[in-house]
């Protein structure tokens, strides 16, 4: 038996009992906990959940959604952000996936421009938002130096919540680029310190960029650590197109 099929054996072998109560143990620790803060064994019941899919073969799900989708954000400041021509967003998403408008948490809706609630059989595991930028006279060539700062520089430039944390093309071409990175978040109480925080006092979670210069606008992803592998990440990167 090769390597590959013994992983798939053993995938086979996760009996729907263990699943059922990695559910179970979720939603207990979802209603005791405050949201979003996974344990590592929350985050491997998830990963046992989207992994198996991967592992056997099972096709992604493709998804289009519209940005922006909901103006409930907007105030006389923001309106440029959504007086726009609403965009298109083709994204594909591992199985059991879905992106939607209708929020576990009510909260993270208030929590961007227009954002989209990315849930895995049931339970949020992400975001999806998007905002609009400027190519200013003499900006860098696209793909070059630090044009992809100058495009998501509200994202790039705060101490919290940072996404310029290895970013990594995956896809582009004459007018797109798709990349994954990490965002880093420093501990409230030692940000609220004022002091520089030690390294084990930051912590990271996956997000995915995308932008289209023709269209001038890009989309911000964010993912709960642990869930997806690496791979299923850029797999999700890769797929996602903007068009109108």
């Amino acid at each position: 038996m090769t390597a590959n099929e013994h992983i798939l054996s053993a995938v086979g072998q996760i009996s729907e009992r263990f699943l059922m109560e990695c559910d179970e143990f979720v939603s207990e620790r979802r209603r005791r906990i405050p949201h979003r803060r996974t344990s590592r064994r929350i985050a491997l019941c998830a990963a046992i959940a989207a992994g198996a899919a991967l592992l056997t073969g099972a096709a992604l799900t493709a998804y289009r959604v519209w940005f922006p989708t909901s103006f409930d954000n907007r105030t006389e400041h923001s309106a440029a952000i959504y007086d726009i021509e609403p965009f298109r967003m083709s994204i594909e998403l591992p199985e059991g996936c879905v992106i939607t408008s209708d929020f576990e948490d009510p909260d993270d809706a208030q929590s961007g421009w227009s954002p989209l609630d990315i849930q895995l059989n049931g339970h949020s595991v992400g975001t999806a938002d998007y905002n609009i930028f400027e190519i200013y006279p003499g900006s860098p060539p696209i793909h070059e130096g630090n044009f992809y700062r100058m495009v998501y520089n509200q994202l790039m430039l705060g101490n919290q919540g940072n996404w310029d944390n290895g970013y990594t093309v995956v896809k582009q071409d004459d007018t797109s680029e798709n990349a994954v990175t990490k965002i880093s978040y420093i501990d409230p109480e030692v940000y609220g310190s004022g002091r520089p925080p030690e390294p084990d006092e930051i912590s990271y979670q996956p997000g995915i960029l995308a932008y289209n210069t023709e269209l001038l606008v890009y989309v911000n992803i964010r993912l709960d650590d642990g869930v997806f592998t690496d791979e299923q990440i850029e797999d999700i990167a890769r797929s996602i197109v903007l068009s109108r």
